[in-house]
């Protein structure tokens, strides 16, 4: 009885270590999820936050520039024709200057020949200027302007 009661003794011994080395692991592993909820939370503050800043500079771009910005490897773009005036209205002023904001700045325009295709279908007549292009870089204007006054920046007008 006495190597019965012996062997009970060293099994409870056991179990209770047993029992306390799961319990430091519970505790472990209870302060690591508590930890991980607190950098989950942080990083989704911090998503909300790029979120809304992206949608905040995404506001801008006409809805085919966003489509170019947020796919890259898209080739193909159907432009719209603000699209299509607001380069040709920039490709008009300065041809180097349309493929520096193009390819330097990477800043989303219709290529050069959709360009080229956009002008052959205007009718264009030697005492007028590009009206489509006029509106357009009025309303943009008026945009950016309600833009700066609205975010409180030190916008400048020209």
């Amino acid at each position: 009885m006495r190597r019965e009661n012996e062997s009970l003794r060293l099994s409870l011994e056991k179990l209770k270590k047993k029992h306390d080395d799961q319990a430091t692991l519970v505790f472990e592993l209870r302060n690591r999820i508590t930890n991980l909820e607190v950098t989950n939370s942080r990083l989704i503050k911090k998503l909300e936050k790029t979120q809304m800043e992206m949608k905040q500079t995404l506001s801008i771009f006409t809805p085919g520039q966003q489509r170019r910005i947020m796919n890259a490897g898209l080739h193909h773009v159907n432009w719209a024709e603000e699209d299509k005036a607001w380069a040709l209205g920039l490709y008009v002023v300065s041809p180097k200057a349309y493929d520096y904001v193009r390819t330097v700045w990477k800043y989303p325009l219709p290529c050069k020949s959709t360009i080229h295709s956009t002008l052959q279908k205007m009718e264009i007549k030697p005492d007028q200027i590009i009206q489509p292009v006029m509106n357009i870089l009025r309303r943009r204007r008026r945009y950016f302007e309600a833009v700066c006054h609205s975010s409180r920046r030190n916008c400048h007008r020209s």
